[in-house]
Parts: structure tokens; sequence; C-alpha cells
């Protein structure tokens, strides 16, 4: 099979999703499957593709870890992906590059599976610098209709751990 795995984060990134992105990588290929990756760079402007890794234009945001933020709209890489030839998109962030994934998964008609690495429910409180329990409702809330979204248009979610997958059980409810 010919398989994009699209996130947000991946080498030289160290963190945890990197780590299980990168085994994943290489389990598939030892397996012989093609394995593609879509994610980020610090460029504004340029496209890479290198070694199976297309990299899309991005914005570093250094308070966030360097974390590298890019839009869902990549009207350029559609082509490069399209040129790849998938069987199916592996997702792993419900961000940027993920949106587009979903996006690619629409336009060629491929099924989506989705890692749910993060447990976005833990961290609202990042967006709540009044520590208002209004805004921490209703953060919670948004961010279980999005994630109860974003799985609904996948063939199967992944999850990484027990608390994840409870937490998942949940919304399916």
């Amino acid at each position: 099979m010919r398989i994009g795995l699209f996130t947000d984060t991946y080498s030289p990134d160290i963190n945890g999703v990197v780590s299980s992105i990168v085994t994943l990588q290489e389990g598939l290929q030892e397996l012989g499957h093609e394995v593609f990756v879509i994610t980020t760079h610090a460029k504004l402007i340029t496209t890479k593709f290198e070694d199976n890794v297309l990299r899309l234009p991005g914005i570093e945001i250094k308070r966030m870890y360097g974390y590298v933020l890019t839009t869902p709209a990549h009207f350029l890489a559609y082509n490069h992906v399209k040129s790849m030839n998938l069987d199916v998109i592996h997702v792993h962030t419900e961000f940027g590059v993920g949106i587009f994934g979903h996006i690619m998964g629409s336009m060629l008609k491929l099924p989506i599976v989705s890692t749910y690495h993060t447990t976005y429910e833990d961290y609202t409180h990042y967006v709540n610098i009044f520590n208002s329990k209004t805004v921490e409702r209703l953060a919670k809330k948004t961010v279980m209709k999005l994630s109860r979204l974003y799985g609904s248009h996948c063939m199967a979610i992944v999850s990484p751990s027990d608390k994840t997958k409870e937490m998942l059980q949940t919304l399916s409810n």
C-alpha cells in the first residue's frame, strides 16, 4: 500500500507524537508499504519534497515549543499529494496538516484513518487566559464537538492509550 501520514509535527522535532509516527513509518516500511509523510516546516512560501517527505510552509510559534502553524489550504501541494497515488490517508493531527489531510481524502476519495494522540480536553486551560469557569466549559464542549466531527469522517480511529480510548468512546455516545 501507499500510505500518507499527515502530521503537524515530525523530525527533526522531538516529542511523543513524532516518536509514534516514526515508529509507525518504520514498521509500515518493514512490511513493504511505501510511506509518505506530509508535514510542515518554518518557511513562509516554500513547499519541499525530499525522501518521501512533503514539507508544507508554515510559521514557527516559538512560545509553543517551536510548533509550526500552517493553513489547511495548500493548493500547490495538491498535485504533489495526488502524484503519490495514495491508498490511504492517516491523519495524526486535528489542525492545519490534519485538516489538509481530510480535504485531500475527500477530494481524492480515499479512506482516512486517524490517530488521536492528544486529549485536547486536558489542555483547554491554555485558551482560558482569564481562568473563567464559563470559558473552560465552552472550550471543553467545543473541543469535544470538533473531536466528534473529525472522527466522523474517518474509517478508523487509533487510540494510543486506554484513557484516550475511553474519552473517545464517550464522544460517540
